[in-house]
């Protein structure tokens, strides 16, 4: 059963934060029926809202069935206290949580962050499962720029919106990382039916140029990619990988093909393209 806030005793104690002791419950006009019980059979009940923090995040409930059952005042006082203990264990697991996410997950993004991308790695590098992994690199070029020109806060937007593009063009199960800065990378085994070249064109399309909107301005980003596959099993697996795919991406942004005898264009007016390298050991 989920009661819903306000719903029977249990919701009504979570809604209004405060404890309920009802030794006949089956008499009062908040109890709800549990389905498949008597709608008449007597109980009492006592119901505690575990509050931290000025905020309910949970509650619980005791009950004894049966015609004269009830509970003392001392019973009551000590479920309270069973229900502070309670509240202070929820509280401990919710900020342990949190802090383990936050050791592994970028606040900005949502993404993995460097540490985390870094044990997802060595996870799959480990995995017989895993027959090779794919690695992009994605760099987006002269961010600097967009903070410089338009402000942090506009940088910080950008670095959202690629986010949420890259997780939407990575395939199924695929880990999306920011490394770094404006450096994010793509982790993926692939299956007999992964279609690694469609998944590069669908970063090559979110980034080709990405464009957004920020106080009424339409700025336009590029970005350099780098591509590795290397079989799992080879020797220094998860090196060779990310030395790939960095020189891969490195030799993108910094190549500039021949212009007109006017000059040659910058690297923003190049289209995108991925640089791939595939070895074996």
């Amino acid at each position: 059963m989920r009661p819903r806030f306000g719903e029977g005793l249990i919701g009504w104690a979570a809604a209004n934060g405060r404890p309920v002791l009802a030794n006949e419950a089956h008499l009062d006009a908040r109890a709800g029926q549990v389905v498949g019980t008597p709608d008449d059979e007597p109980e009492a009940v006592m119901c505690f809202p575990l509050i931290s923090g000025g905020v309910v995040v949970g509650a619980f409930s005791l009950y004894r069935e049966g015609e004269g059952k009830f509970f003392s005042d001392e019973e009551f006082d000590m479920a309270q206290r069973f229900a502070d203990a309670m509240t202070l264990a929820l509280a401990n697991a919710k900020a342990r949580e949190q802090l383990l996410y936050l050791a592994r997950n970028d606040y900005l993004t949502g993404c993995l962050n460097r540490r985390g991308f870094h044990q997802e790695l060595e996870a799959l590098a480990s995995s017989p499962a895993a027959g090779s992994l794919v690695l992009l690199l994605i760099d987006l070029d002269d961010f600097k720029n967009v903070n410089d020109q338009h402000g942090h806060g506009t940088g910080d937007q950008l670095l959202r919106q690629v986010a949420d593009q890259l997780r939407a063009a990575a395939p199924d199960g695929a880990i999306v990382a920011r490394l770094g800065g404006d450096e994010f990378a793509i982790l993926f085994a692939p299956t007999a039916t992964t279609d690694t070249a469609g998944v590069v064109a669908s970063v090559k399309r979110t980034l080709d140029p990405l464009t957004f909107v920020s106080a009424g301005k339409a700025i336009s980003v590029t970005a350099s990619v780098g591509l590795a596959e290397e079989a799992v099993g080879n020797h220094l697996l998860e090196e060779r990988l990310l030395r790939i795919a960095d020189e891969a991406m490195y030799r993108q942004k910094h190549s500039e093909p021949l212009g007109r005898a006017t000059g040659r264009r910058s690297l923003r007016d190049q289209p995108l393209r991925d640089q791939s390298v595939h070895e074996t050991g």
